[in-house]
């Protein structure tokens, strides 16, 4: 995976770079500055967009066809908006001339260096300097029909096959070595840095994906399912490469990527903000803290966050030193262990103040899912195992659960609360970002928190 990180950087650089060399060469400006300004901010707009439209998400998985088509849209739209806003008359007589040359040459040009790019990534698959390590889980008919369909074209899609996993007692009928049993499949998952899972289920096995499915949620990896003909007929089955065959992908990356670019940008504004003019308040409560009882102002404690990250949350300490010496635990709304200052920044929410930090430092964001603890995780996983829908999004300071429910006191309560947070990730926008924000606000000033 880092590899294919790496790589996305090198191509946004490189295509930035030939952007900003080949539109300079049009730019014609009576100002010396613009003359230099404009070209970069056109060549550092075209990649931006095309970073927010996932051009350089699994880069080595790009269709090489989709793509140009996409560049070569892109690139009509926008040079086309760039010559006419950036003369000095709109639509004036050298505009209209330069403009069909320029086309040609900046959007074919592109298109060039993004072909010889996209080639050179798919070189790469081939010589099997690039690979995706995946299982099949199954082993009957299906699953080795589809392990030898794969195998055919594999120069090109990059599977690196490391087993199979069978789903039930039927006999095995793939030409692939059993490596695990299902009951070991997310260690399996950790210990072999898989990439992609494909479930190959016969009719009797089909009940299992949906269990499959949730087990496999928080991780890193593409999820496919080989469909039956109902499905294909149905329209829910797709061709991601010509080359290729009908599978269903389960959609890992449900969120919009504009979605998370704008609610990243909000969740830094925001909380730098926060920090600079709330900065008398957060010295004053440090006061406090250090004031209701004897040890740090911080309170330091191990939860997990995105794709299962585990990361450590900042909060003003709120409870007396040691108060879990016994091992961990809930508090309750009368738990001796929490301060009588702690008392009133529960109840208004002012000990969560450092997680901004944690925002800052891109482990958390504004709004979202409150983190657990693994303690409390896996016990939550055993009445609800959909609670692994929740790392597939950051963790949040404040959350729909968090203003509807409050403090969770025990396990039955936290997965209560968790109807209102999938209730969140299922309709996540901007929109119930602020509301929830507004919300919480209300339960901060009335002092209602639980």
């Amino acid at each position: 995976m880092k590899t294919q990180q790496r790589y996305a950087i090198f191509v946004f650089f490189v295509e930035w770079l030939f952007s900003y060399l080949i539109y300079f060469n049009f730019s014609v400006y009576s100002s010396e500055n613009m003359q230099y300004l404009l070209p970069f901010l056109f060549s550092s707009g075209y990649v931006f967009i095309s970073f927010l439209f996932s051009s350089y998400r699994d880069y080595f998985k790009k269709s090489r066809v989709s793509e140009l088509l996409y560049s070569f849209v892109i690139g009509c739209f926008y040079f086309t908006t760039y010559k006419i806003l950036s003369d000095d008359t709109l639509f004036s007589y050298e505009t209209k001339s330069s403009l069909p040359l320029a086309f040609i040459e900046i959007v074919f040009g592109h298109l060039i260096i993004r072909t010889i790019l996209l080639n050179f990534s798919k070189s790469l698959i081939r010589s099997k300097k690039v690979f995706f390590n995946t299982i099949i889980l199954g082993s009957g008919e299906k699953a080795q029909n589809i392990y030898l369909d794969l195998k055919k074209i594999n120069n090109s899609l990059g599977h690196k096959f490391l087993g199979s996993i069978p789903l039930s007692n039927i006999s095995k009928r793939i030409s692939l070595e059993i490596v695990d049993s299902l009951e070991n499949i997310e260690k399996h998952v950790i210990d072999n840095n898989i990439h992609e899972v494909i479930i190959a289920p016969e009719l009797e096995e089909e009940y299992l994906v949906p269990s499959i499915i949730t087990s496999l949620e928080g991780f890193p990896l593409t999820v496919s399912i080989i469909p039956d003909i109902h499905q294909i007929i149905a329209g829910k089955a797709s061709i991601n490469h010509i080359v290729g065959v009908p599978i269903i992908q389960v959609n890992s990356q449900f969120i919009s990527i504009w979605y998370l670019f704008f609610k990243r940008l909000f969740d830094l504004f925001f909380s730098i903000s926060f920090l600079i003019i709330g900065s008398p308040l957060f010295i004053l409560c440090s006061i406090l803290v250090k004031i209701s009882s004897k040890g740090p102002v911080f309170f330091l404690q191990e939860r997990v966050g995105y794709h299962g990250k585990h990361f450590k949350i900042l909060k003003f300490r709120s409870m007396y030193q040691n108060a879990e010496s016994s091992g961990p635990r809930l508090s309750t709304g009368t738990d001796p262990r929490i301060t009588k200052w702690g008392v009133i920044m529960r109840k208004t929410r002012l000990d969560e103040i450092p997680q901004f930090i944690n925002v800052i430092k891109g482990e958390m964001t504004v709004v979202g899912p409150r983190p657990e603890r693994k303690f409390y995780i896996d016990q939550i996983l055993e009445k609800a195992p959909h609670f692994k829908h929740m790392l597939k999004v950051k963790p949040g300071i404040t959350s729909l659960g968090q203003v509807k429910f409050g403090y969770a006191e025990n396990v039955d309560q936290m997965i209560q609360r968790l109807k209102y947070d999938m209730l969140y990730i299922e309709n996540m926008s901007l929109t119930l970002d602020f509301r929830i924000l507004v919300y919480t606000v209300f339960t901060v000033l009335k002092g209602k928190g639980k």
